[in-house]
């Protein structure tokens, strides 16, 4: 059996008509007249052996084999699109050294880097988790996801996602106990801290979430009733998985505890808090043309956008 040709301005022509409902806006767009559309159209469905659309008095519509075939078809010219693009770019392929604080990579992030590692097959990813922040003006990365409030002078900053922050206790605890309030439950447990905190961050230390449970601030510089305490740590990512395993409470990004909350492991105790801060990209700026970079922006921007966890949701 001969498989039907089509010529790719009879596609172009079938997908502008597809993707804006009618002959004559498709018209404009591919600047010829809505006779010539038509008969493009004609000639396809001839080619194909299918009728694409239905011709009604008010306009046309696709029919149930040109919606299937526009889907298709709108997907080939995009990457016929981007690889025609692609021939007057610098070569993607090459090193890409990201810097980020593991806080966001462990939970979160490398999970789902397999979608850009696949999708990129020639780029040479280099990570470092680093809380320290590493100085892009100084090439010790090319480009950084850092959690802050800006501004970064000499960076071209991308303010990506906000982020929230909230009390987080072991699912398991709460279930055996069936706390009512919260002061009940935080009496009952250990208080996770993360003392690598700066000053300017007060919803992600615990200062401001006891007052709401109606604990008296400093109450935690000695025991409250059985076993209730203190316990540094020196990152958050040590903090939350503490409590993920049941040793206690600790407050969190939800960005880093998303999945274990989808998972029931930790469980929410008040409504979110908007953090002062927000995630970043940053730069140099003449590196923000860099395809490699490019692709990363875009990808990150995409995942970022689409998390359960961006924006100032609540829970």
């Amino acid at each position: 059996m001969k498989i039907p040709e089509a010529p790719l301005h009879l596609l172009r022509s079938f997908e502008a008509a597809a993707r804006l409902g009618g002959f004559k806006v498709a018209a404009q767009e591919r600047s010829l007249t809505p006779a010539a559309i038509s008969g493009q159209i004609r000639e396809l469905e001839a080619q194909l052996g299918v009728a694409l659309f239905v011709r009604e008095a008010r306009g046309v519509q696709l029919t149930a084999e040109g919606a299937r075939y526009r889907e298709q078809v709108a997907a080939a010219l995009l990457a016929v699109d981007r690889a025609t693009a692609g021939l007057a770019e610098p070569p993607i392929d090459g090193p890409l050294r990201v810097t980020l604080p593991g806080s966001l990579a462990t939970p979160w992030l490398l999970p789902r880097l397999g979608a850009f590692l696949d999708a990129y097959p020639g780029i040479e990813l280099h990570l470092d988790l680093s809380a320290a922040p590493r100085d892009l003006r100084r090439a010790e990365a090319d480009v950084a996801l850092r959690f802050g409030a800006g501004p970064y002078p000499g960076l071209r900053a991308r303010r990506l996602a906000s982020d929230a922050v909230n009390v987080l206790v072991p699912a398991a605890a709460v279930e055996a106990r069936s706390f009512e309030d919260p002061r009940r439950c935080l009496e009952a447990l250990r208080w996770w801290v993360d003392d690598s905190l700066r000053d300017d961050e007060p919803w992600s230390g615990w200062s401001p979430w006891l007052r709401e449970a109606g604990i008296a601030e400093g109450a935690g510089d000695a025991p409250l009733g059985a076993g209730a305490r203190w316990v540094h740590c020196r990152d958050a990512t040590t903090a939350l998985e503490a409590c993920a395993a049941g040793l206690g409470a600790c407050v969190s990004r939800r960005s880093m505890a998303a999945d274990l909350i989808e998972a029931g492991r930790v469980v929410p105790l008040f409504e979110w808090r908007v953090s002062e801060y927000a995630w970043f990209l940053l730069m140099r700026e003449e590196d923000a043309e860099s395809p490699r970079i490019r692709a990363f922006e875009s990808w990150i921007e995409g995942l970022m956008a689409g998390a359960s966890w961006s924006g100032s949701s609540r829970a």
